[in-house]
Order: structure tokens, then sequence, then C-alpha cells
């Protein structure tokens, strides 16, 4: 496997793992700012590829935005 994949495949875990630990055992929201604040700290992503993760992840169905539905 070349060494980007490599890289990749750990972002993608390294991604995977920080959200889950913020989303905790109770699968609590996880706010994208706080995400992002996280993935940036650990030095690993730029605030442009933590978004491209996110959207990725939106896309893949691994995360998703809970939307308010007004019963009337």
């Amino acid at each position: 496997m070349p060494k980007t994949e490599i890289e990749l495949d750990r972002k993608l875990k390294l991604f995977i793992d920080i959200f889950r630990a913020l989303a905790s055992e109770n699968r609590d929201d996880v706010s994208k700012e706080i995400l992002i604040l996280e993935l940036v700290n650990t030095g690993k992503y730029t605030e442009q590829e933590a978004l491209v993760y996110i959207k990725q992840a939106q896309q893949y169905g691994f995360i998703f935005e809970r939307k308010l539905v007004c019963m009337q």
C-alpha cells in the first residue's frame, strides 16, 4: 500500500476514534465546531481537511445532522 493510502487510513481511523469519543456510548450529538477543533488539535488535520472528512462521513452515512420537525 502506498504511503499516502496508509496515511489516509490512519487519518480516517483517527477521525472515527475522535468522533466516537465525543459521541460517547450514549450516541450524544457532536457539535461540528467541537469536532473540527478536536481534529485540528491533534496536529494531523487542518481545518479544511477536517471539513472534508466531515463531509465524506456525512456522504457515507457514518454521521448525519438531525433535523427538527415541527408538529402542527
